[in-house]
């Protein structure tokens, strides 16, 4: 064989391996990146259900904290006036304007909270 035709057929296997190693260098870099794009995808999706978990909760738990406050304010209120001998209308006004602020914070547990916590509170 003449080593002119050697070094062309040196050169042709050369070039069609280079040219392979290229494209299946670029077919897996491609594959990376579409693999990349997914899971990042993923990631703002699973960060997106956190932040809204989180945003809920906050209002959540201070709808119960008030619910539970106003529930022992007119709890408190309430046995004070069943010890006493008598009832002044200050007194009836004060126990209604209390129950009336208990409703409200029992609507807004309703509101805030999800449906079976709200369908306890109607017990």
């Amino acid at each position: 064989m003449d080593a002119g035709i050697a070094a062309l057929l040196g050169a042709a296997v050369g070039a069609v391996g280079t040219g392979a190693a290229a494209v299946a260098s670029g077919w897996l870099g491609a594959r990376t990146a579409q693999q990349q794009i997914i899971a990042q995808h993923i990631q703002a999706d699973q960060q997106r259900r956190f932040e809204h978990a989180r945003d809920r909760r906050e209002p959540r738990n201070q709808a119960y904290a008030d619910l539970v406050a106003q529930t022992q304010k007119t709890g408190t209120l309430v046995n004070v006036m069943n010890g006493a001998e008598t009832y002044a209308t200050d007194d009836v006004h004060k126990v209604m304007e209390e129950t009336t602020k208990l409703l409200r914070c029992r609507a807004r547990v309703a509101v805030e909270g999800p449906v079976n916590v709200a369908d306890r509170t109607k017990a």
